[in-house]
């Protein structure tokens, strides 16, 4: 409800070794989760114009497989 009633940005960030092994199969479970976590927000409300999904292919932590970063940025 706070984010819903408030000009409120939402960013969806995964991040992503090019240089795998497995690049392909990454990329696919990275943006499903990603996708399944926009969708929820869409169903709580949250209009599709204000969400944004970003990949990162640089500066990516260690733990980038099992990652998914929301940013909440004001407007």
């Amino acid at each position: 409800g706070i984010i819903k009633n408030k000009p409120i940005r939402v960013v969806i960030t995964t991040s992503l070794e090019k240089n795998d092994n497995q690049f392909k199969k990454y990329k696919k479970l990275l943006k499903s989760r990603a996708l399944n976590i926009r969708t929820f927000l869409i169903n709580q409300g949250i209009s599709h114009n204000r969400i944004r999904l970003e990949l990162k292919e640089k500066k990516i932590s260690k733990n980038w497989k099992n990652e998914v970063i929301l940013s909440f940025i004001g407007v």
